[in-house]
């Protein structure tokens, strides 16, 4: 059975009406500390943070480093790859440039040495029509010449037979 003095800490919590228990000053208990009622801590401000494994050689760290090591080289296996590729294409590039400069060159080249073929024959032309136009000119004094010549030929037969008709008579 409970004591007396517990029985009227039992009333004041039962909330009795005696008046010898209100004038007391009432014994509250602390209030009971709820798990989710406690304050949470603040999330860091940045929730991933990369921290040096330091856990020894334990078989499962190198277990576990194996693998990572494995990427590692295979990243940089990857980079020498695509550094090989890139010089290999620049490779490529500065061939195809090359190339092309140099069927430019050649194309440039038949190019000049055509020019200079029809500047031959134009050259060629100017002077086949120059000397036609002097072969004409001298075809002209070559007939005049010969009408020339004629003209005298028949004043001499003229003037012959002139004298041939004076003797003659």
């Amino acid at each position: 059975m409970p004591n007396p003095s517990q029985n009227r800490l039992f009333a004041f919590r039962r909330g009795s009406l005696d008046s010898n228990d209100r004038n007391r000053a009432a014994i509250v208990p602390p209030p009971r500390i709820r798990s989710n009622s406690l304050p949470s801590p603040s999330p860091s401000p940045s929730p991933i943070q990369a921290r040096p494994i330091n856990r020894g050689r334990h078989p499962r760290n190198i277990n576990a480093i194996r693998p990572r090591a494995r990427r590692i080289d295979e990243i940089q296996s990857q980079r020498q790859r695509l550094e090989e590729i890139d010089s290999i294409q620049s490779q490529r590039q500065n061939i195809n440039t090359i190339q092309y400069q140099r069927r430019r060159l050649e194309e440039i080249r038949s190019q000049r040495r055509r020019n200079e073929e029809i500047q031959a024959q134009e050259a060629e032309e100017v002077q086949i029509l120059m000397m036609e136009a002097e072969a004409e000119r001298m075809k002209k004094k070559i007939d005049e010449t010969k009408k020339k010549l004629k003209e005298l030929k028949d004043q001499l037969e003229a003037e012959k037979k002139k004298k041939e008709r004076r003797s003659s008579q």
